[in-house]
């Protein structure tokens, strides 16, 4: 089973402002930045056999910050990118709640249930790609392998939330914390582990 490190990216300013993000391409903060270096010093003596990230350049300047320390190209996998929320980006839920109060009171209650974003993904289909990335990350690579994953926070919830067979009702403890680390082992089309959750012992957390 090939251990993995899922990672998320780096603060964004609208991460700070509590903004949808989804697909739009917001970079990092100067926080974020700082994140990034610090998530890079702590993997840096770590042994990595292989570094992927989001196409979107908050996670994607958050793994080169972590492959500057290894001799590791970064790959680019599509598929680990937020959910997309269409009109929703760069809204707050109050924004929502006043323009869609039906929508954003079922989505706020449960994604999995309730219809996509107006232009955007349905839920369940952003959580089978994010399963179906990861499971190939795995399947490239050899038991004993350790990889570094850098994505988004929507992705890990999506993740840990089928993997664990959680009601959405608890979604409220899952908290992802920028540039933490879930580690898991995992077996392509089968078992997966969880090692931890939002380990976030190597940052200087305000």
């Amino acid at each position: 089973m090939a251990r993995i490190l899922l990672i998320r990216h780096g603060e964004t300013i609208w991460n700070r402002e509590r903004r949808f993000q989804g697909v739009m391409d917001i970079p990092l903060s100067e926080k974020g930045r700082a994140e990034a270096r610090q998530l890079a010093a702590f993997l840096g003596d770590k042994h990595l056999d292989g570094i992927y990230s989001s196409h979107l350049s908050r996670a994607l300047d958050t793994a080169r910050a972590v492959a500057s320390c290894h001799d590791l190209e970064v790959q680019v996998v599509v598929e680990l990118s937020e959910i997309n929320v269409g009109e929703w980006a760069g809204l707050g839920w109050d924004e929502i709640w006043e323009k869609w109060p039906e929508l954003g009171r079922q989505w706020h209650a449960c994604p999995p249930e309730a219809p996509a974003p107006p232009g955007g993904e349905y839920y369940p289909d952003f959580q089978k790609r994010c399963m179906e990335a990861l499971d190939k990350i795995a399947a490239a690579h050899a038991d004993t392998d350790q990889v570094a994953v850098v994505s988004h926070g929507g992705v890990i919830r999506a993740v840990m939330n089928k993997l664990l067979g959680l009601s959405w009702k608890t979604r409220g403890k899952f908290f992802v914390r920028n540039c933490s680390i879930t580690p898991m082992r995992w077996q392509p089309g089968g078992l997966v582990a969880v090692e931890g959750f939002n380990d976030v012992c190597h940052m200087n957390i305000e």
